[in-house]
This record gives structure tokens, sequence and C-alpha cells, in this order.
């Protein structure tokens, strides 16, 4: 049970925001109230000094506005979520001006155009888009011979996410200047942000900076401006039309992407003239896909082969990420093993992996598993998802009150080629099924064929949309059930005459 009543003098106004998912009863009503106040006044006449005391009083009205839930639930993180501030329930004011009597008022809140005017005169944002003479012969090397606008920008947009090294530091604010933040090389969100605008200028780039709030900081709310809620910067590039969102932060997103933490509403341009809103849509999705081609020793259960692994997209990105922060790329080998008991690798390579433009190709070779198949008294039993099964429901919750937020749109492809082995046929063998939302939305298939004695799986799941509301997730956590019982039945061998064919 929570209950907050709030008394406000009829000078003062606020903005309220009533945020969250909690039902939340509120009541409004007035009373009047006074003030009694003494005030001095010292006169002076041509001898003597008079004192005078006035005691007074002001009559006024009081807004009382009273909020209260019952029953609320605590707060379980889930996974698939932005910040839990967006959905913890919470009510916040902003003051928005002051009038007492015989006054004029002096606002507080701001709108758009103040906000664009205060960071465009700001010593640590808009000035510093003036200064950008230390770099010009840089910029000459980089565009030398590139007259297509959208060349020019990708060739800045590379050499800047390569040069400049994010310091973690998430600011709409230089804490240096753009000079000493190139100098050095390295520069927190808005200096490597604000230098990549800069750049694209002195190209003949139209560009502006687009303020932001990053996912962990919530979603800031465009209809209300309040400045204080957006904590990053990235820069907008106008080219026959489009409009392209770029992020130099990170040297793993390929240009055209934003990082995941970027998407997050919508933000706010800002340049010398006005401001505008900004969608901070995904327009890449996340793709994944394993093939495995293995064979089974029926003497010891091991299954033995290669597994290839290609991403791309969001995807891609995450791994070069993983690979990048290990110690080395043995490491990372190393922590797939770790990562996957029963797992040995005796040989692997990458193709495409300095090249972000590119998918990611790992082909992992000499590949052991042990620990996946039971072989007893001619029986072998074993899961043909192996560690990829989804083996428990992401969406614990029975109700949930907050959206299921994906961040971009995903697809997961898994496909095994297994050889039967000698004197073996098949017992047990799952059904093929498709299991599907009802716009498809979100959709998994699963078939598996036999043909000359291999076996062929394909599990695929598919989420076309990045945000499924309350109203969706039931259906939406019950399409996780489906899955994971579809995914924990077993493939049955047993001794036979020879291979089954059919």
């Amino acid at each position: 049970y929570s209950k907050f009543v709030a008394n406000f003098p009829q000078y003062y106004t606020f903005k309220k925001f009533l945020n969250g998912f909690v039902d939340v009863n509120t009541t409004l009503d007035q009373f009047s109230s006074s003030l009694l106040y003494s005030q001095k006044r010292i006169k002076e006449g041509l001898v003597v000094i008079q004192e005078q005391i006035d005691n007074l009083k002001i009559d006024y009205d009081v807004y009382r506005t009273s909020y209260t839930a019952s029953n609320v639930p605590a707060f379980k993180e889930e996974p698939f979520l932005t910040s839990k501030w967006n959905y913890i329930s919470r009510l916040e004011y902003d003051l928005e001006a002051v009038q007492f009597p015989d006054e004029i008022p002096k606002y507080y809140s701001k709108d758009w155009a103040s906000i664009n005017k205060e960071l465009m005169e700001h010593e640590n944002f808009g000035l510093m888009l003036t200064r950008t003479g230390f770099f010009s012969d840089t910029i000459k090397t980089v565009i030398n011979n590139l007259d297509n606008p959208l060349v020019k920008t990708k060739a800045i947009y590379n050499f800047l996410q390569n040069y400049m090294k994010w310091n973690g530091s998430k600011r709409v604010y230089t804490s240096n200047s753009l000079k000493k933040a190139y100098d050095t090389k390295s520069g927190n969100s808005a200096e490597i942000n604000l230098l990549l605008t800069v750049m694209l200028r002195e190209a003949g780039i139209e560009a502006d900076p687009v303020i932001i709030s990053t996912r962990d900081n919530g979603i800031a709310l465009i209809s209300y401006p309040i400045l204080s809620k957006f904590n990053y910067v990235i820069s907008a590039a106008q080219i026959d039309g489009k409009t392209y969102l770029m992020d130099a932060t990170s040297p793993y997103i390929p240009f055209g992407m934003l990082p995941p933490q970027c998407l997050n509403g919508e933000g706010r341009t800002i340049n010398e003239l006005t401001s505008h809103t900004v969608e901070l849509n995904p327009n890449a999705s996340y793709y994944l896909t394993n093939v495995l081609q293995l064979k089974l020793n029926p003497e010891n259960a091991d299954l033995t082969g290669s597994i290839k692994i290609f991403s791309k997209g969001y995807s891609a990105a995450s791994d070069r990420v993983d690979i990048a922060e290990a110690k080395s790329k043995d490491d990372y080998i190393k922590e797939l093993e770790d990562n996957s008991p029963g797992l040995t690798i005796g040989s692997y390579s990458y193709m495409g992996l300095d090249t972000l433009e590119l998918p990611l190709k790992c082909s992992l070779n000499n590949v052991v598993l042990s620990n996946e198949v039971t072989s007893s008294g001619g029986i072998i039993t074993f899961n043909p998802l192996l560690y990829n099964q989804t083996k428990k429901n992401p969406l614990t919750l029975e109700d949930r009150k907050y959206p299921v937020d994906y961040t971009y749109p995903r697809e997961e492809t898994y496909i095994l080629q297994f050889d039967i082995p000698n004197g073996y046929i098949i017992d047990e063998l799952p059904q093929p099924a498709i299991i599907a939302m009802p716009d498809n939305s979100a959709k998994y298939a699963y078939s598996i064929s036999m043909m000359d004695g291999k076996l062929q799986l394909l599990s695929k799941l598919s989420i076309t949309k990045t945000i499924f509301d309350e109203t969706e997730y039931k259906l939406l956590r019950e399409f996780y059930n489906q899955i994971v019982a579809k995914e924990a039945q077993l493939i049955v061998l047993k001794k036979g005459v020879a291979n089954n064919t059919n």
C-alpha cells in the first residue's frame, strides 16, 4: 500500500508525470489557506527614525492531489527490458512556473526551442562545433579523391571509430575540448560524436548532433522536454533526403547501425536553426546460424565433426566485441568450451572478423561433443538440439505489466547434419512443427528428415517485431512454452539390420 499527498499553493504550477503500470487512484480537491507574516518598515523624518511593524495576511487557494495504490507487487526484472526505471511506478514533478500576486510569471520548464538555444550557446556543446581547424589536414587525407557524399560520410565515420577510443563515459556535454580529445585519441560520448559531426561538416556533409537517452538511462519523453533526462550524443547526417544515424564510440558497429544501447525511443537533433525529433529504430537485425555436421561413435557415445557459425548484423557486432574483449582468440575459444561442458575444439578459423560490413564466419574443426548421448543395451538416445536447446522459458512471470522489448528483430537458425552409425536405425523421431503468434510476428519452425543414412534437422526462430505489449504477453509466453516442449523431444536409435533410408 502506498499513498502520497501533495499540497501546492496556487502560485506554483507543476508538470506531473505518473510512470509505470500500477493502477493508481487519484483524487483532487481544493481548500483555502492563509499566511500570516510581519513586515518591518522604517520611516526617516527630519529628526527621528520611526520603526513600524505591520502584521499582514495573504489568503490563497491550495490544490491537494492524493495518489493511492493498493496490492502493489514487488518489481521483478525480466529478460527483454530496457531500464527498469521505465517500468517501476513512480510520480515525478517538474516545476513549470511561479507567479506571485502582482508579479509577472517566472518560467522554469523549457520548450525545445529554448533547449536548442541553450545547447547551441553552451561552451561544452554548441560552441565546440565552431572550432575545427585542428583536423583540416586529416579530413583532406581521409576524403582524398572521394566525391560521393555517402562514401565521404562512411570514410570519416570509419576513420574516427578506429582513431578514437571511448572512455566509457555517457555525456551530453564535453569534459575537454574537442582538440584535446582528438590529440589524446580518447573522449566521452559527446566529445567523440561532436567531433564526428564537425568533421562531417568540414567535408561538406549536412550533419547535426542528436541528444538521446540510452536504454539503461530510461526513456526520455520528447513531448515533455527536460534536458536532464538525456545522457548521450550521437550524430545525424542528411544525404539525398535520407537520415543516417551514427555513433562512433564503438569500433565494432558498421556504418548505418546504432549500438543497441542507443535504440531507445526518440532523440532530438540540435542545430543553429531549430531541432526536430529522430526515431531511434534499428535498421539491422540479429542473424545467427549454427551448422553442425556430426557423426556418432557408438563405442564411446562421442559426437565428432565440425561446427560453422554464421553471424551478421547485431549478432556479428556482439561476437566481435566478445572476441576483442578476450585476451586472445585462443582464450575466446576456451570460453566457448567452458560455456558448453563436454565440447572440445581441435582447431578454428575466422572470416570477415575485421570487415564490419561482411558477415562473420567462424569454423570450429575437429570438434568432439561428449556427455550429449546416452548409449545402453543397443539403444542410443540424444537431443538433436544439443547445447542449443531451449531448456527454460525466458518469460517466467505469469503476468507481466510491461512490454517485452527485443531491441531489434531476430533470426536464429540451427542446422544439424547427422550421420546415423552403421547398424542402427531410427526408433523414435520428433515430428515437424510450426509454432507462431497469431500475426506471425514471432515464429518457430522445426523440421527433420532422413535420407541415405543421414539425418537433417532445422530449427528456426524468427521475431520480426521488437516490442510486444501487455496484451500479447500470455500468447508470447505460451509460444516459448511450446518451443521448450518441442526442443525437449529426443531422437532414439536402436541396433537394426541396416540404416533407415526412408
